[in-house]
C-alpha cells in the first residue's frame, strides 16, 4: 500500500526534476494540522535552484528556502516562501500519522554514550582512515584514545560485511518454537544479553532501529514457508569515517560519517533522438565524467565512448555527435561528503536532533562525565572558539596549543565548538550558556567573504551573540579554508575585536 508521504513525495519529485526525502520537520495548515516538511535530496528547490538544504512542505504549497533571504521571519534555519500557481496535493494527515513509522523518544546522553561506546568497539578504525586522519593532522593519542575509548571508528554495509565474509549487526539467527514460529535476532541481541543490558536498551538511540527481514523455512508437514521478523540494527547506507560528536560531559551523542566515495546525480536535460542510447558516468571522488553512446552507427555492446572531461559542480555540459546532428545535455551534481546516522523514520527509530560538537582541549578530554573536575571546569568561566565541521573541530582543538602560548589561549580559547553547518549558528546559544562562555573567538571558513550564504549567517551569528553580551572576535589566517588546516600549518593569524 502506498502511503500519503509516498503519494505526494511520488508527485513533487516529478514537479521538481529529482528525489525528496521526509524530514523530521512539520508544516502546519490552517486547520492546525500537522504536515511534514520533505528535504529536497536531488530535486531542485523553486526558490534557489539548488538540490540539498532547502525543503518543501508535503502539499507543495510552502518551501523553505536556507539561501535566498525575504522580507519574513526565518524558520527552520531558512526563509518560508508561498508557492502559487501549483495545485496543492491532497494529504490526508491523519492517515499518514497512522502510516509513520513509529519513533522511540531519544534516550538520555549516558545511554547513547554507552551504546556509542559499543558500536566504536564493533567498528574498528580502518588502516586507511586512521592514515587519513594523520594526515589531517590529528595525534595518534587523540584517535586512538578519546575519553576512555577509540575516538573514530570506520563503517562498512552489510553487502561488504557479506563479502569480507565477517559478522555485522544483522547477522540473524533464529530459534524455532514448537509452533513453528520463527524468532528473529541480531548480533545486538546477543550482545545485551552478555553484558547483562535490557533487551531494549538499544531504544532512542540515534541510528537504532528494528530492521526487518524473512527467511524460508519448512513445517512440521514438510511445507515451505517464509517467515518474517525484525530485530534491532544499528545502520547507515554509505561507508566511510564515523566521527562522534560530544557534549560538554565528554558523551557521545552523534555520529556522522565522512564517505569515502562522493556521490553524483547526474540529469540530462536534453536528449538525442530515441534511436541511440546514451550513458553517463561520474565520479564525484576526481570529478570525471564519460559518455557512452550506443545505436545506429555504434557497434560496441558496451556503448562507445564519445567524451571524457572534468565537470564542475552542477555545470550544465552538452556532447555533440553524428557530426553535430545529434546532442545531448546534462548537468552532475555531487552529493555531500558527511552523513548523520540516523534512524528518526525507521521502525523503532529513535527521534533527535542534530548536536553541537564540543571538542575540548586534551586535558579535559579524558574526564569522566561524573569527575568533579570536569563539572568544575564547566562552571569556570571561559573562552571558546566556534567553527563549522565536527572534524574540523576534533582537529583544530587538537592543534591550538602549537599554536598559540598559554597566555594566548587564556584570551582566544583553548576549547572548541562547532555546527554541522553554517545555516545552524543557533545551535551554538544553549552550549555557550551551559559551559558558562564569556568569550569567543568565530573561526568559519575562509570563504565566508566570496559565499553569500555563509556571509549572511556569519553575520547574524555574530549580531546576535553581541547581543547576548559575549565578547567577540573574529580570527582570520592567509591561504588555507578552514581552521584546521591553518592550525595544522601554522599560518598567521589576525584577531579583530567586534563591538
Amino acid at each position: 500500500m502506498v502511503s500519503e508521504v509516498e503519494k505526494s513525495i511520488k508527485v513533487l519529485s516529478e514537479r521538481y526534476r529529482g528525489r525528496l526525502r521526509l524530514s523530521n520537520c512539520y508544516d502546519y495548515d490552517n486547520q492546525g494540522n500537522k504536515i511534514p516538511f520533505l528535504e529536497f535530496a536531488g530535486a531542485c528547490c523553486p526558490i534557489c535552484g539548488r538540490d540539498h538544504y532547502c525543503m518543501i512542505n508535503a502539499k507543495g504549497t510552502r518551501v523553505i528556502c536556507t539561501k535566498v533571504p525575504n522580507d519574513g521571519k526565518r524558520r527552520l534555519n531558512g526563509w518560508v516562501y508561498e508557492i502559487n500557481g501549483e495545485k496543492p496535493i491532497a494529504f490526508n494527515e491523519k492517515v499518514a500519522a497512522k502510516q509513520r513509522p513509529k519513533t522511540n523518544q531519544q534516550a538520555p546522553a549516558q545511554t547513547i554514550d554507552m551504546l556509542y561506546r559499543i558500536v566504536l568497539s564493533m567498528r574498528p578504525l580502518s588502516a586507511k582512515h586512521r592514515q587519513d586522519l594523520l594526515d589531517r593532522g590529528l595525534s595518534a593519542e587523540r584517535i586512538d584514545n578519546y575519553a576512555g575509548h577509540p575516538g573514530f571508528g570506520s563503517f562498512l554495509t552489510d553487502s561488504t560485511y557479506w563479502k569480507k565474509k565477517q559478522y555485522h549487526d544483522m547477522q540473524l539467527g533464529f530459534n524455532k518454537a514448537e509452533n513453528d514460529e520463527v524468532v528473529f535476532k541480531s548480533r545486538w541481541n546477543y550482545l545485551f544479553q552478555h553484558l547483562n543490558l535490557a533487551e531494549d536498551s538499544w531504544k532512542g538511540v540515534p541510528g537504532f532501529y528494528l530492521k526487518e527481514s524473512q527467511i524460508r523455512t519448512y513445517n512440521k508437514q514438510g511445507e515451505k514457508v517464509v517467515s518474517k521478523g525484525a530485530a534491532p540494527y544499528f545502520g547507515n547506507k554509505t561507508e566511510g569515517l564515523m566521527v562522534p560528536y560530544y557534549n560538554e560531559k565528554n558523551q557521545m551523542v552523534g555520529f556522522q560519517v565522512r564517505v569515502d566515495h562522493i556521490g553524483t546525480q547526474v540529469k540530462v536535460l536534453r536528449y538525442p533522438d530515441k534511436k541511440y542510447w546514451v550513458e553517463i558516468e561520474a565520479d564525484g571522488d576526481t570529478n570525471e565524467y564519460t559518455v557512452r553512446v550506443s545505436g545506429p552507427g555504434f557497434d560496441s555492446e558496451e556503448g562507445t565512448v564519445i567524451e571524457q572531461g572534468h565537470f564542475n559542480d552542477g555545470e550544465e555540459i552538452t556532447v555533440n555527435f553524428e557530426m553535430g546532428l545529434q546532442k545531448v545535455t546534462f548537468e552532475i551534481k555531487k552529493g555531500g561528503k558527511y552523513f548523520w546516522i540516523s534512524s528518526a523514520n525507521k521502525k523503532e527509530g529513535a527521534s533527535w536532533t542534530t548536536p553541537v560538537q564540543v571538542a575540548y582541549n586534551p586535558k579535559i578530554t579524558q574526564l569522566e562525565a561524573d569527575d568533579p573536575v570536569l563539572k568544575r571546569y564547566i562552571e569556570k568561566p571561559k573562552a571558546v572558539w566556534l567553527t563549522e565541521g565536527g572534524l574540523k573541530a576534533l582537529v583544530a582543538v587538537d592543534n591550538l596549543a602549537k599554536n598559540f602560548s598559554e597566555e594566548e589561549l587564556n584570551v582566544y580559547g583553548r576549547d572548541v565548538l562547532a555546527v554541522a553547518g553554517v545555516s545552524s549558528y543557533r545551535k551554538f546559544f544553549d552550549k555557550l550558556k551551559a559551559l558558562h562562555v564569556s568569550s569567543v573567538t568565530t573561526a568559519y571558513d575562509m570563504d565566508f567573504k566570496s559565499n553569500p550564504q555563509v556571509k549572511e549567517n556569519y553575520k547574524s551569528l555574530i549580531r546576535e551573540l553581541l547581543k547576548q553580551g559575549y565578547k567577540v572576535r573574529i580570527a582570520y589566517w592567509s591561504k588555507e579554508k578552514g581552521l584546521d588546516d591553518a592550525l595544522v600549518n601554522k599560518s598567521e593569524f589576525r584577531f579583530k575585536d567586534i563591538k
